[in-house]
């Protein structure tokens, strides 16, 4: 079992992912956030639980729209390394938002 599935990590995950949400948007329900990133409640409610299972795009995708995905890109790459992949796809979400 490799470090992202360590339930202990996940749930820690989970954990940050709703008290950002509570942050941000303090009046926001676990319905709410899930209509924001466009997947179901339950989808959502795993998340924040730290189910591993759900997709890696979602939490990207939530991190988004908490902007914190500077902050979540940051856990891909080490101080002295070139840009990672995690990088590159949110400048190129980034331009294809702005393009539309």
């Amino acid at each position: 079992m490799d470090d992202f599935h360590d339930p202990k990590l996940a749930a820690l995950i989970g954990r940050n992912l709703r008290k950002r949400r509570r942050e941000v948007w303090p009046a926001d329900t676990q319905r709410d956030m899930a209509l924001r990133l466009g997947v179901g409640i339950a989808t959502y409610s795993r998340m924040e639980r730290g189910d591993a299972r759900v997709s890696f795009r979602h939490y990207l995708a939530a991190a988004r729209i908490l902007r914190c995905k500077k902050q979540f890109a940051k856990l891909f790459t080490q101080p002295d390394e070139p840009p990672s992949l995690i990088d590159q796809l949110l400048r190129e979400a980034e331009a294809k938002k702005q393009n539309s």
